[in-house]
This record gives C-alpha cells, sequence and structure tokens, in this order.
C-alpha cells in the first residue's frame, strides 16, 4: 500500500532530522555487488514486545524539543478523535544496498488496529516520500508462521527510517525489519541499535506524487498459437494444449532462485481463479534490477516468512517481464496449479499474481495490465475455464465485497483480505482485464495467406505473418508477382540488422559520415541499420569494448549471435544465468552462455530435442527465417 503522509506528520518528522545530526561517512555508490549477502535485521521489539534502542532512538531525539507534540505526528486525513501517537521512529540508518524491505513479527500477535507503518529509503543519493506498507494478508493456509507486511520492492536503495502509529504498548512481539540484498544468503544479521545516518539527510517533507512512468515496452497482445516445429535444428517450441501463446516467462534459474532454500512441499489443485496482487515500494527499480526484486522476496517468503517458497505462481514487472515464482508454475499441467501462499485461506485452486511496484496512488503502466491478461488468458485457455462463469470462491466480507458473494473468475487480493493490494488504479481497470482476457481466450481468425512458401499449417506460419503484419519483412516478389518467404532459408548480417532495427520500431538515427567498420562503406545496402547496431552496442565496432573492425555484411548469422544481438537489443536486462546449462550443447563457459541461456529462460528459445529428454541450441549454426520470426515474435513483450 502506498500513502504519502500528510503535512503534519510530515512536519512532525522534519523536526527528527534538525535534531539527528552528524556527518557519516558518505553512501557507497559503487556497483552492486552480486556476491552473496546474509540479510540485514534491525530487531525493533523483542519476545515481550518491548521496543529496542533503534526503534525508539527517533522518537528520544525528538522528545526534547517543545515543539515535536504528539499532534504534530498525526497521518494524513484522520480527524482530532482518531489522531495515534507513534509508538516507533528509528532514525535514518545507514545500510549496505539492499533490493527489499519488510517488517514481520509475532504470527500470534495483531497490529492493533490503526497501526500504520511507514518506510522510507535512500536511492540514488535522493530520499523516497513516506509510503505505507501494511500487513499482506497472506500466507499458507494451514501453517503457522511470522505475520509480515508486504515486501517493499526498492531501486537499490542504501539507506533508510521507519516509522509506526500507535501506542509504544501496541507494538507486536517479535518485530523486525529485514533488508535483503541482490544475492541474500539465508544467513542475517541481527542489529538493535541504530547504525550511523546517511550524508543525505531526508528532506523536510514528501514531494507530491507523480503519475507513475509509462513504459517503453508496451505488449503487443497476439492470440495467435505458436506452430511446432516440424524437426530440428529449428526449435521446438514446447507448449501446453493451449490456443493462447504463452508469454515470455523467466523461469526460477533464469532469476537466479537459490532451490536450497525451497523447503516447501510441491501440492497442486485445480486451478478456478486468479487473484492480482501487488507490492509496496518505489516503483523506482529498473528492468535490469527485477530478477534481484525476485530474489529478495524470494528469500522474504521462504524465510523471512518461513513459507519455504515465494508466494505468488507469478511477478510481472513494470516493464512487461514475467517472472515465475511458486515452483512448479511454469511447468504444470493444464488444469492445476502449485497452491501458493498469497492470499490466506484463498490459496487452494487459485493462480496469485503479483504487479511489481505500488498502485495505490499513481497508475500502473499498461503493460503490466496487457501481461496480467496474457499470462491469465494462457493459463484459463490450457485449463478451459470459462470465464462468465463464477470461480467457486466466496467473499468472507470485505470493505470492498459483501459476505457471501460469489466472486469472478478473475479477482483482487482485496477482495478476500483486509489490504488495499492490489491499489486503487489496478483494482478500477479489473474489469477492462477481464476483457482483455475474453478477447484472448477467442478462437483466432485465420489469417490471409501472404507468402506462396508459407502456407496455413506451416511450421511457424503465425510468426511469419506477424513478421508480416510488423512491416519487419516484406519478402521476396518473383518474375510472376508471386510473394516468398524462404522460411528455410539462412540469414546475412546485413538482413538481420535490417530486422532486428525494424523490430525494434525503427528508431530515429543518423547514420555516420565515416563507417565505424573497413568492409562497411557509407551508402552501402543496409547502412544506416548497421551503423545504429554498431552506435547501440549491438554490434560493436572498432572502438568498443569486444568490438571488431570488420562486420562481414554477407557472412550469415549463426544463432549464438542471434541470442546476443536480441538480448543487447532488449536493453541489457542483466539475466543471472543459471549455474546448469538448459542446453546440452552449450556449456556455461561459453561466450554467449548468458544470453543463449536466457533465450530459453524467457521462453523464446526451447531448442531442439535430442531424444533422451535434453535439448541442444546449435549456437554456430546459422539461423533459418522460419525461426528468427518466431524468436522475434517471442520477444516482442519484452520490447
Amino acid at each position: 500500500m502506498l500513502v504519502s503522509l500528510g503535512p503534519a506528520l510530515a512536519s512532525g518528522l522534519a523536526l527528527l532530522l534538525g535534531v539527528i545530526g552528524g556527518a557519516p561517512d558518505a553512501v557507497d555508490t559503487s556497483p552492486r555487488p552480486e556476491a552473496p549477502r546474509p540479510v540485514t535485521v534491525f530487531a525493533l521489539t523483542g519476545r515481550s514486545g518491548e521496543p529496542t534502542e533503534v526503534a525508539i532512538a527517533g522518537l528520544e531525539a525528538v522528545a526534547p524539543a517543545a515543539s515535536a507534540s504528539p499532534a504534530a505526528f498525526r497521518a494524513a486525513g484522520t480527524t482530532e478523535s482518531e489522531t495515534t501517537d507513534l509508538a516507533a521512529l528509528t532514525p535514518p540508518m545507514e545500510t549496505q544496498e539492499f533490493m527489499v524491505a519488510a517488517l514481520t513479527w509475532s504470527g500470534a500477535d495483531e497490529l492493533a488496529p490503526g497501526t500504520q507503518i511507514f518506510v522510507r529509503v535512500l536511492e540514488d543519493d535522493a530520499w523516497s516520500d513516506w509510503l505505507e506498507t501494511g500487513d499482506d494478508e497472506a500466507g499458507p493456509d494451514d501453517a503457522d508462521t511470522p505475520s509480515g507486511t508486504e515486501p517493499f520492492v526498492t531501486g537499490g536503495a542504501g539507506a533508510v527510517q521507519v516509522a509506526i502509529t500507535g501506542a509504544p504498548s501496541d507494538l507486536p512481539r517479535d518485530l523486525q525489519l529485514s533488508l535483503i540484498p541482490s544475492v541474500p544468503l539465508p544467513a542475517v544479521t541481527t542489529l538493535t541499535e541504530p547504525t550511523a545516518s546517511p550524508s543525505e539527510e531526508p528532506p523536510s517533507g514528501p514531494p507530491p506524487a507523480t503519475a507513475a512512468e509509462s513504459s517503453a515496452a508496451q505488449a503487443v497482445v497476439d492470440v495467435a498459437a505458436f506452430t511446432r516445429a516440424a524437426a530440428a535444428p529449428v526449435d521446438a517450441q514446447a507448449l501446453a494444449p493451449s490456443a493462447v501463446t504463452r508469454p515470455p516467462i523467466i523461469s526460477r534459474s533464469g532469476w537466479g532462485a537459490d532451490e536450497s532454500l525451497m523447503t516447501w512441499t510441491p501440492t497442486h489443485a485445480t486451478l478456478k481463479a486468479a487473484v492480482v496482487h501487488h507490492t509496496a515500494g518505489t516503483n523506482s527499480y529498473t528492468a535490469s534490477q527485477s530478477a534481484s526484486i525476485v530474489r529478495g522476496i524470494y528469500s522474504y517468503h521462504a524465510v523471512t516468512r518461513g513459507w519455504g517458497d515465494i508466494g505468488y505462481n507469478f511477478l510481472i514487472d513494470k516493464y512487461g517481464q514475467v517472472f515465475e515464482g511458486r515452483s512448479g508454475s511454469l511447468t504444470a499441467s493444464a488444469t492445476v496449479m502449485p497452491v501458493g501462499a498469497h492470499a490466506l485461506n484463498f490459496n487452494t485452486g487459485s493462480m496469485g499474481l503479483s504487479a511489481m511496484g505500488d498502485y495505490s496512488l499513481v497508475d500502473a503502466p499498461q503493460v503490466i495490465l496487457d501481461t496480467l491478461a496474457r499470462v491469465i488468458a494462457w493459463k484459463f485457455d490450457a485449463a478451459g475455464i470459462d470465464t462468465s462463469t463464477a470461480s467457486g470462491f466466496i467473499s468472507p466480507g470485505t470493505t470492498y465485497r459483501p459476505a457471501g458473494q460469489a466472486l469472478p473468475r478473475i479477482f483482487a487480493h482485496r477482495d478476500v483480505g483486509a489490504t488495499v493490494c492490489p491499489g486503487d488504479d489496478i483494482y478500477a481497470r479489473l474489469p477492462a482485464l477481464r476483457a482483455a482476457v475474453d478477447e484472448l481466450l477467442k478462437p483466432a481468425p485465420e489469417p490471409a495467406q501472404v507468402f506462396a512458401d508459407v502456407p496455413p499449417g506451416a511450421a511457424f506460419f503465425s510468426d511469419i505473418q506477424w513478421l508480416w503484419e510488423q512491416g519487419i519483412t516484406t519478402g521476396a516478389v518473383g518474375p510472376g508477382g508471386a510473394r516468398t518467404f524462404g522460411p528455410t532459408d539462412s540469414i546475412t548480417r546485413e538482413a538481420m540488422a535490417a530486422f532486428i532495427y525494424r523490430f525494434m520500431g525503427r528508431p530515429a538515427f543518423t547514420a555516420p559520415t565515416a563507417s565505424p567498420f573497413s568492409d562497411l562503406a557509407p551508402g552501402a545496402a543496409f547502412y544506416t541499420e548497421i551503423t545504429w547496431l554498431e552506435a547501440e552496442g549491438i554490434a560493436p565496432g572498432p572502438g568498443d569494448p569486444g568490438g571488431e573492425s570488420e562486420f562481414r555484411p554477407t557472412a550469415l548469422v549463426t544463432r549464438e549471435v542471434m541470442a546476443l544481438w536480441l538480448y543487447r537489443a532488449l536493453g541489457d536486462p542483466g539475466f543471472l544465468a543459471p549455474a546448469t546449462s538448459p542446453f546440452s550443447d552449450v556449456p556455461t563457459t561459453h561466450p554467449a552462455y548468458r544470453e543463449i541461456s536466457w533465450m530459453h529462460a524467457t521462453g523464446i528459445s526451447s531448442g531442439a530435442p535430442n531424444g533422451d529428454g535434453t535439448f541442444r541450441y546449435a549456437p554456430a549454426d546459422p539461423i533459418r527465417r522460419e525461426a528468427m520470426a518466431a524468436f522475434l515474435h517471442r520477444a516482442d513483450p519484452l520490447r
């Protein structure tokens, strides 16, 4: 839940900043370390609920100030009779960089009525607004585990401050603040005293809320199925028996799940509904940080909360990237879904999908809604779910749903729990989400044949048709006027440059007057596209790290080069390659291992079967035009 503190509370906290001084060490701005690190835990209360020094250091600092009255800390929108004091206030504390923050407490305790938990973090030398994060009303249905807040995601923070309203006597027992790094260890470092204050003090008041940034990667929803290849070496995409395309989904190995943390015993149930969630946090993360955030949420759910695995089945970032959450969610058979821990008492038979970010006060990028629709439609189609029917779940009675009401096939976490998840914006757009899923589930009309050598039913027919519809290829026109594609032909590097350039939307670019390559003269075929490729670092030239002096325009594009170019064109997504290769012929030492394993993790390439249950990628083979069409089509939602 995202709530800005009101002027009164903000001004009260501003008093603290005038009292807590000092000249601490500068915040470390070096690149994020990828070495595993323990989770930093600040103990805020003890086993009996007594506050620790770190929990009250902020209150003690402002106590001598006569103007720092309890009324100065009122939450926004409350009346005089509803006003509560602060039960805990930490000072601003410098920490090692963390991606996810969260608070937990004894599972036997409930937050006192009216309690609000506010967090703000220091990212890139700037403090975030005060943001509220509440009890996430989640967990396994039949387990006694610690209670906790929604995961508070960041873009890599180096300092934190926490404020909790209420009376100190109402604080729950074993209240802890966990700060989870990019690659978390199961171990924790527990602190009960404040760390040094950061050199950047928080501002005196929060800036006004701003609209969420619009994503440049707007997903294009396409309901045509990927056609299975007839034979190797063209990728034989493994598909559920579904007419709806499986969107690219980064598997657990793709985002670097430490499977030693997975202590949950998998159980499955017939899929009946989808439950939509969001996290808490600043919404300031980059696309390359998303996998780190998922690892942080995994550590929080599996270890800190004691669930043994991540609670959500799938997570969607603000760029449209989809991550497999709960183990087995990606490979589950058509009609079932692993039982998650995302909506207490409503886990069995539901699929939990969480938008990464907080959409209480800001709008979710449209790509999140489009991607939610694609994932839900894919699983609903495979399960044969009729969205016009009720889910079988009944509302327990919440602020948003009366008790006893039959719930639809797609509903929100707030419909079944005391939470505002998934935020007002996404909640208001659920009718549009349901309509988008319905549209995707409609049978796709048979497209008119464009290329004489790619008839309906041919391998990758829909992918090649899509390539034409997007204007990425026009094919070749023969003497009789027949248009052909050449699906089994290989592709030259100059032609591939043109395909990548068009796939990325023909970005505005002025070609240089002097060619960066010794074998490419200004004015040559595809000169603009090739030099754009070099300027973007997709095909590095002689002046770039790892670059080459020649481009070799007429040489054939190999499958390993295709993986490299596509990965770089999509912004170098910061993929963490798995320890075990998904392909029998691509060792982890291969120069393009990260990019090739990313192709597999996102579902862009499944490889060709070896006949023994393993698959090969054939990295050095020239790529065929039909495989290129499939790769670009599958990568389209990631643009």
